[in-house]
């Protein structure tokens, strides 16, 4: 499928808020305060949604799986894995039921009742989510073609109606993955159908000021305490639409720094908190002098920087060799994940 360039340029964005957002909540001290940066969570989720459905939905489950491990596990697992062997060689010690839940995808709790699973990699509980939805897409593509989007909105539908019936006391890992950002995947697959049986909205001076319009006016609304897919999601939905109809003109000039930051948004998306929190240590101890926003600037652009480096020197050349290896493919080929 040719680059969809709104959704690369999208990418890059949703990891550069969840950056900001983190820096942030880590780093109190630089006075950066960005609490809606935690909707770069919920643009990943809908244009995986879209991304999907778009290049999936004629696949086989077999296939279809394959690609998405190979995308999405080389890179976490190898964080993950630095991380824990990072902990033993200081001198702390590895939960390894943690550590395995973290490999194998898994939500874990860790007293018993939290809601939020934490697993090695802290941004890890979002690919908990994402590994769901392959299953689920994986297994609508049992079935015959025509019937494959029913089937998933049926299925994803039905996990966020079960989140909102399921009485107080449930399972918390069951409350997660019945959450609303379930839904956002099928914000996604319904763009998707839109984009690939050409009925998404014209690009045209009426559409933009309405869905410009729509998008500022649920900015602006105080929602932040809503369902999550009340208020970020139909935001998302919106914001999604009003750049894939801004996509032909898009295509004319395209911009290669924010193309690059597409490409490299896992990198970023799974380095960003462990080189923030290397970032605060070397603050504390006068190795940056200086404070405030200045200081948020230069972890931005360290993190970035890194970021770079991580998808340049192991993401890129990791899921060329192994999409030849297993996919026999021509590994030139072969878009940067879809995923943060």
């Amino acid at each position: 499928m040719p680059q969809v360039v709104s959704i690369q340029y999208l990418r890059g964005f949703a990891a550069v808020l969840v950056l900001v957002y983190h820096i942030g909540h880590i780093m109190p001290e630089t006075g950066v305060r960005f609490s809606l940066g935690a909707i770069g969570v919920d643009i990943f989720f809908v244009i995986s949604g879209f991304i999907i459905w778009v290049t999936g939905r004629d696949l086989n489950p077999g296939p279809f799986l394959k690609r998405r491990l190979i995308r999405l596990v080389p890179l976490y697992w190898t964080i993950t894995l630095v991380l824990a062997l990072v902990t033993l060689t200081n001198g702390g010690g590895v939960d390894w039921t943690r550590l395995l839940h973290s490999l194998a995808f898994l939500a874990q709790p860790t007293d018993g009742v939290s809601l939020w699973p934490r697993p090695i990699i802290t941004v890890g509980w979002t690919l908990n989510l994402e590994m769901l939805f392959y299953l689920c897409t994986a297994a609508a593509l049992f079935a015959p073609r025509r019937a494959r989007f029913a089937i998933l909105a049926a299925v994803l539908g039905g996990l966020v109606a079960l989140g909102f019936l399921l009485p107080a006391g449930t399972d918390p890992r069951l409350l997660f993955y019945t959450g609303s950002l379930m839904g956002e995947f099928l914000i996604g697959i319904c763009l998707g159908v839109l984009w690939t049986t050409n009925k998404m909205p014209h690009f045209n001076i009426t559409n933009v000021v309405l869905f410009t319009g729509a998008v500022v006016l649920l900015g602006f609304l105080p929602l932040e305490h809503a369902n999550r897919l009340l208020s970020y999601g139909t935001f998302v939905a919106l914001l999604v639409t009003l750049l894939l109809m801004a996509e032909p003109a898009l295509r004319v000039r395209p911009v290669r720094l924010l193309n690059v930051l597409g490409d490299a948004s896992y990198s970023l998306y799974l380095t960003h908190v462990p080189v923030i929190l290397v970032c605060k240590s070397l603050s504390g101890s006068g190795i940056f002098p200086i404070t405030g926003l200045a200081l948020a600037l230069v972890v931005a652009g360290v993190t970035i920087a890194l970021s770079f480096a991580c998808y340049y020197g192991f993401e890129r050349p990791v899921h060329r060799a192994l999409s030849a290896r297993f996919r026999h493919q021509n590994p030139a080929t072969t878009s940067a994940p879809v995923t943060p």
